[in-house]
């Protein structure tokens, strides 16, 4: 059975609460204004891969299924006793497993609560591709396409972070991906800044997960005569990117192996900046956390009397990784981090102090 018969564009959708806030949430990240364009947004890019188009999903099990037990198959000859036996006992479990498959997702898609709705516009593609008798998805389940839409942004919004981002910009990750594979080069404008030609390297998280960078060299457009250097543009930070046609984005495996190097010294994030000694003063428990602390945690260089450590690192490096230890590392040089330090220390204890002006 195909999606509703209805002929109007205009569609209501009711997400939980717990959706909603994930919504919010990334909408405001992901710079988006309008819950009507998101969810649209996130139901093209992610449909067919989610769960909850039931058709496509016990599809690729079956796919998956078939895989496994021709392999099993392929083991037991025709004249074998009892090759015909097993074959049909594997069907049968085929059979089973794939209702029990039908059974799980129909379970999951039923665990949705309801909350606040909202009436959107469908696009045009989107309205086709619910309206249409010969739809890719066919789940008798939804005779009611808003149901459909509601599981497939639900599904999303219980992703990790970094799956979602990479949903909502599908077209820049596969621009991304075909540059790659085609070596070609990236026309990339951050949304603050000038714009980068990009050799891309890779699509990457940074360690904990948090974000997706793209990671390549890089030189200012116009800046030929410039060295193209290491770096990384957070998906999520890029305004528009363009594949240059005509020109080569093509990267050297000593190239490749110097990106490899980088990140794993300073962090995907940090791969822009340019490296510098930092000093630092531990106390007693400073020298406990920094041994303790390994996420991100600078190159040693050397290690003098008093607590002092000398590491090389890039300035945000130095500072996502020590500012945590508070009054158990003291920053000596460079002068200009010594003093960021300083003036955030100080605006903090301003204001729980009290001598810090108090909002309206």
């Amino acid at each position: 059975m195909a999606y509703s018969a209805d002929s109007s564009d205009k569609q209501r959708v009711n997400l939980s609460a717990a959706a909603w806030e994930v919504v919010e949430y990334d909408m405001s990240v992901f710079g988006e204004e309008s819950r009507a364009s998101f969810i649209q947004r996130i139901f093209c890019n992610y449909c067919r891969e989610a769960e909850a188009s039931v058709a496509l999903s016990v599809d690729r099990k079956e796919s998956e299924l078939d895989d496994i037990l021709d392999n099993i198959l392929s083991k037991c000859r025709a004249s074998d006793a009892g090759a015909e036996e097993m074959k049909l006992a594997v069907k049968k479990v085929k059979k089973a497993m794939l209702a029990a498959e039908k059974k799980r997702l129909k379970t999951k898609n039923d665990s949705y609560e309801n909350g606040e709705s909202v009436i959107i516009s469908l696009r045009k593609a989107i309205f086709s591709y619910l309206t249409d008798e010969n739809s890719e998805c066919r789940e008798e389940k939804y005779y009611k396409r808003g149901q459909y839409i509601k599981n497939v942004v639900e599904e999303y919004a219980r992703l990790p972070y970094i799956r979602r981002e990479s949903i909502y910009f599908a077209e820049i990750v596969e621009e991304i991906r075909r540059a790659v594979k085609e070596k070609k080069l990236l026309n990339v404008k951050p949304d603050s800044g000038e714009p980068y030609e990009v050799h891309p390297y890779k699509i990457l998280g940074d360690p904990l997960a948090t974000a997706n960078y793209l990671v390549g060299y890089s030189r200012k457009r116009g800046a030929e005569d410039a060295a193209k250097q290491p770096s990384s543009f957070r998906l999520a930070r890029i305004k528009s990117l363009q594949t240059m046609s005509g020109k080569s984005g093509k990267l050297s495996k000593a190239e490749k192996d110097e990106l490899d190097k980088k990140i794993s010294l300073r962090g995907v994030q940090f791969m822009t900046w340019n490296e510098t000694e930092v000093t630092v003063r531990f106390t007693a428990e400073g020298v406990k956390k920094y041994e303790r602390q390994l996420h991100l945690r600078p190159t040693l260089i050397r290690s003098e009397d008093g607590g002092v450590f000398v590491f090389r690192c890039t300035q945000p490096q130095a500072e996502f990784y020590f500012f945590k230890f508070g009054k158990d590392a003291e920053i000596i040089s460079p002068a200009g981090l010594r003093e960021k330090f300083g003036a955030l220390y100080g605006e903090a204890a301003a204001l729980y102090r009290g001598d810090a002006r108090q909002p309206d």
